[in-house]
């Protein structure tokens, strides 16, 4: 992993992934500044030119993908787990504390 100064989306050299994360709003749909046509508001809108994050992570355009099926948790242990699995040892878990108070 490499941090730098360097421009946003400026090239990386050969043999490395650029990995990018932007801000999203809790209730918002990704990119919302590209949306509402507010682009220099915050990072979004830019992450939102610059990427396909306004139709991969939008749950409106790409329905296949984003949904409930689809979900997966980082767990405790670092595993992760699709969201019924988590749900399943979670619960069993939370059985178990709760049988023996």
């Amino acid at each position: 992993i490499r941090f730098s100064k360097r421009a946003l989306h400026a090239p990386v050299p050969e043999g490395t992934l650029l990995v990018d994360s932007y801000a999203c709003d809790s209730n918002a749909l990704p990119g919302n500044g590209y949306w509402l046509n507010m682009l220099s508001s915050n990072g979004d809108g830019a992450a939102a030119c610059s990427s396909g994050v306004t139709e991969l992570h939008n749950s409106y355009v790409n329905t296949s993908a984003v949904c409930g099926s689809n979900l997966n948790v980082l767990a405790p242990n670092g595993k992760i787990d699709h969201i019924s699995d988590y749900a399943r040892i979670y619960l069993q878990h939370y059985d178990k504390e709760s049988s023996s108070k």
